[in-house]
């Protein structure tokens, strides 16, 4: 990343190269501005749709917390941590804080 603002043309065998904004690759989301906000909205959306299929789980009283804990760390985080080895610090803790509300909606408390 350059503070240039000048535009840097590519040629790869006779065909200039366009620059663009954002692409994905190997299932990664890359942008210009280096920020992993896409990616972890995209997951986040995913895990949502999970969570509110599992809904009649939550509502049942013949399951434990425990039971539902377990469920969410089984069928729902994996989901949203899915490529979060390449993003952020930022990106890391706001993970952190969505797996607290996430276990917060059936009230289910974990002990790290």
């Amino acid at each position: 990343m350059s503070d240039d603002p000048s535009p840097i043309t590519v040629t790869v065998a006779g065909n200039t190269l366009t620059e663009t904004k954002s692409f994905k690759y190997l299932g990664a989301q890359f942008n210009s501005e280096a920020t992993c906000d896409e990616e972890i909205k995209a997951w986040l959306a995913i895990a949502r749709h999970v969570m509110s299929e599992l809904v009649p789980i939550w509502k049942l009283h013949t399951v434990s917390n425990k039971l539902k804990a377990h469920l969410i760390q089984m069928l729902v985080w994996p989901i949203v941590t899915h490529g979060s080895e390449a993003w952020t610090l930022r990106a890391l803790q706001e993970d952190r804080d969505i797996q607290n509300a996430m276990l917060s909606t059936v009230n289910v408390h974990l002990i790290h």
